[in-house]
């Protein structure tokens, strides 16, 4: 009887190693495949970390990050832009030699004077340098202001953001990245016009991860 309790004691304790080692096995191709597909900013290398930032001034504080940073960032934003002028300054920044351009563009400063299919037709005019320079064109949802200043409405807010994703979804070299998610008074700078570096640190890492994104698929 001593016996039968013995190899049933064994039993239990050979079930119990076996089921520790699968349970940790498992666990371990799980850790595995969630730092494959969810690296953070900081450990990655980018073989081409070189990044042209062009628009307004949401491009001129996102121009603002930390030296440190892995991106190389080449600024060439300027303040106050109407689309008019951000037209000129992005179309030369699509001539530059690098491959990746962000177009960051909050559109607080030409609302007042353009109307959605006009901004429409600016960016697919700068789609088409893209497309002959082949490069990639990386577009923020469009960002809201919260002045007392200004007035916006949110069907007009939806029309300009919906004309940025159309393009996006239209051009193969254009991404798309939703920071919709961000519109929150946290992440609003005092002026009620912009956003601050918690904005920014975000804005920051999902651009780093689209680039890495991109140097994966076309590896």
């Amino acid at each position: 009887m001593k016996m039968l309790k013995l190899v049933l004691k064994s039993k239990k304790i050979f079930i119990a190693i076996i089921l520790t080692f699968l349970i940790n096995n498992v666990l371990f191709a799980s850790n595995i495949y969630y730092n494959y597909n969810y690296l953070p900013s900081g450990p990655v290398a980018l073989k081409d970390n070189t990044l042209i930032v062009t628009g307004d001034s949401f491009a001129g504080k996102f121009c603002d990050m930390e030296s440190e940073r892995e991106l190389n960032i080449i600024p060439y934003a300027i303040a106050g832009n109407t689309i008019d002028q951000n037209k000129i300054i992005m179309a030369l920044a699509l001539n530059f030699e690098q491959k990746n351009v962000l177009f960051s563009i909050g559109v607080n400063d030409m609302f007042v004077e353009t109307v959605p299919y006009y901004f429409e037709s600016v960016l697919r005019e700068l789609m088409v340098i893209a497309e002959f320079n082949k490069k990639n064109v990386i577009m923020h949802s469009y960002l809201r202001f919260f002045s007392e200043n200004y007035y916006e409405k949110t069907y007009d807010a939806f029309m300009y953001d919906s004309i940025i994703r159309k393009i996006c979804d239209e051009y193969e070299n254009a991404y798309y990245i939703d920071v919709h998610d961000l519109e929150r008074y946290e992440y609003i700078s005092e002026d009620l016009m912009h956003y601050n570096k918690l904005f920014y640190d975000e804005l920051y890492n999902r651009v780093f991860q689209k680039l890495y994104q991109l140097e994966l698929t076309n590896q």
